[in-house]
């Protein structure tokens, strides 16, 4: 692994992880700032309920519905994606034939970026699986760095998350 690289995402890191000595003090600095604007906007419960007014008047796909379209936009067979995925064949096709499959989120993060999604489409991805890339959590802040760069390499993506004692990504069996 290139030392460039490393130093590279322990920057974006420091930036960018919700708990890093940087992302403290700016949180810090900025609690007054929010506060006075919160007063401001319109409550917390009346931003939910429009949320979920528009969230259910275009209720859609459900995740496995949704990554079935994507892989036909993308062109790919479902071995292209299940290798370029870290998945086992046979975790693919329980996906494929339960509808209603609920992923782990390093499955649903494995899956769109061996589609090579947009952030826009990665996150509607994650989102039906019920999940999202969070800046307090490290492997969300390095999955974000590589979606950011647009390296969709999920094996060089794991290498990264080894070297910093995360869990990998996908579910392949030796």
């Amino acid at each position: 692994m290139e030392q460039s690289l490393l130093e590279q995402l322990d920057e974006y890191i420091e930036e960018n992880y919700w708990y890093s000595d940087r992302a403290l003090k700016i949180r810090e600095q900025l609690k007054d700032v929010k506060f006075s604007i919160a007063r401001i906007e319109e409550t917390w419960s009346q931003r939910m309920k429009k949320r979920l007014d528009f969230i259910f008047a275009h209720l859609e796909d459900t995740f496995t519905q949704r990554l079935w379209k994507l892989i036909k936009k993308k062109g790919m067979s479902d071995v292209e994606v299940y290798k370029k995925a870290n998945l086992d064949r046979r975790l693919f096709s329980k996906i494929r034939n339960e509808k209603a499959y609920r992923p782990s989120k390093g499955t649903a993060i494995a899956l769109g970026l061996a589609l090579e999604l947009s952030q826009e489409e990665f996150e509607d991805l994650l989102k039906r699986a019920g999940f999202a890339l969070s800046g307090g959590n490290k492997e969300d802040v390095i999955v974000n760095y590589f979606l950011e760069h647009r390296n969709y390499d999920v094996s060089t993506i794991n290498e990264v998350l080894v070297h910093y004692g995360l869990p990998t990504l996908g579910e392949r069996k030796s």
